[in-house]
Order: structure tokens, then sequence, then C-alpha cells
């Protein structure tokens, strides 16, 4: 349902309109929930702030969006060529929505001693992608295996076209893979603007050597330093 801001938070703005997953708000709910929303994306807020559509307050009805469980894809079940989709921005050599292709698996033993002083084994379990020589130890929170329609859509263009997947194969600067380069840039020179740590470095210095993880070297800001703010910020706000 959609339904309308009355007061402006520090998420909210007020006149917007948002989308409401889930409202309780017809007397059944028992606990803190009734008398709330969910706004997608953003938290739970009182019903007391909303509007629908007409400006009228929020009727009494209760939706609630059913919650989707996280597939998540164990180790023992992936298998070489699988190809996985990556979920997560904290890699630096790895950049989020980009798929990989599983070229290796790798299980190791370690063996430890525990509190009761007897001896015991552990596994390490690796994935080792195509074009990326470094191993990395696998968690199923970080990647995703394809989607149904991402699968179909890859089975199409090899059958009518014959185009392979857009898989990343080589070692590539994860600032280049991303949609809007110029907003992580910004995104990253913002950060080092209020850092307080930033000692004797420049800005941009500290900005690239200390708080990136996209790989950004010093001459990713060279377009963007013969650029006046204002076109800057057309560029980001995209």
């Amino acid at each position: 349902m959609i339904v309308i801001c009355k007061t402006g938070t520090k998420k909210l703005v007020k006149g917007n309109r948002y989308n409401a997953l889930s409202i309780w708000n017809d007397g059944t709910t028992s606990g803190s929930l009734e008398g709330k929303l969910r706004i997608e994306g953003i938290g739970s807020y009182s019903i007391r702030n909303f509007t629908d559509i007409d400006g009228k307050p929020i009727p009494k009805i209760k939706i609630v969006t059913p919650f989707v469980p996280i597939n998540r894809i164990n180790f023992e079940e992936l298998k070489v060529g699988d190809i996985l989709v990556c979920k997560t921005d904290r890699f630096s050599i790895f950049a989020k929505d980009c798929k990989y292709q599983i070229e290796e698996l790798i299980v190791k033993e370690r063996e430890y001693t525990n509190y009761t002083g007897q001896k015991a084994k552990y596994q390490i379990k690796k994935v080792r992608f195509v074009g990326i020589n470094r191993p990395i130890k696998y968690n199923s929170w970080y990647f995703r295996k394809l989607e149904d329609a991402e699968r179909r859509n890859i089975s199409l263009d090899s059958i009518l076209t014959g185009k392979e997947p857009d898989i990343i194969k080589d070692k590539v600067k994860k600032i280049d893979l991303v949609e809007n380069k110029d907003l992580v840039l910004m995104s990253i020179l913002s950060k080092s603007i209020i850092d307080p740590n930033r000692h004797y470095l420049s800005i941009i210095e500290w900005a690239y050597q200390k708080l990136n993880n996209y790989g950004v070297e010093l001459s990713d800001y060279d377009k963007l330093l013969e650029m006046p703010l204002k076109e800057i910020l057309k560029k980001i706000e995209k």
C-alpha cells in the first residue's frame, strides 16, 4: 500500500510517498506491532505519521507481507563450473551483483586442541574462481546461485546468439565494475574529508590508501579533479 509521510524524520521526507509492505492497524495484533507499518527498505513507524494517497488516515486494516527466507547455498552443494553472484561490497576483488565461475573447491583439515586437552579437527572450505588466483574462504551469506530467470536468459543467449554469460574472468579493479563509478569515488572522498585521523596525507591520498576496498588508485580521481563541483554533483545524482 502506498502511504504519504506527514512529518519528516532522519530517514523519511515529509510529503513523500512510501511503499508500506505491512500494516498492523485493525486491533488484532498483540504487542508493540499494533498501530505500526513497515516501510520497504527503511523500517517500522507509527501509523499516526502517515496518510493514504488521498490524505486520509490509514484505514483499520491488517496487511502482512510474508517473510521470504534467504536462500543460502552450503559449500557441499557447490560444484566446479557453478556460476555464483556476489552479494556484498566488502571484498576488494569481487564486485556486488557480478557473476563469477567456480574453478576449484578446496577443503583442508586442521587439527587443534580443545579446552579439554583432546585433539580435534576442523575443515577450512575455500573457493577459487576463474581468473582470480587467490582462493577465498566460502561464506554462504556472500554469494548466491543464479535465479531461474538468470539461468534462462543465459541459456537463451547461448542458443540464439552464441553469447557467453557475462562472467568476470579476469582480475579487474572493483571500481571499474560498479554502476556509478563517480558516486563511489565521491563517497570515499567524503569519508576522507571528515576523518580526523588523516595526519599529513591529503584528502585524496587518505581516501584511496585507507578508506576504500574498490581498488581505487590516485589516477581514478584525475577526471573529477578537473570538473567544477556543480558538474560533479550532477553526475552523482543521476
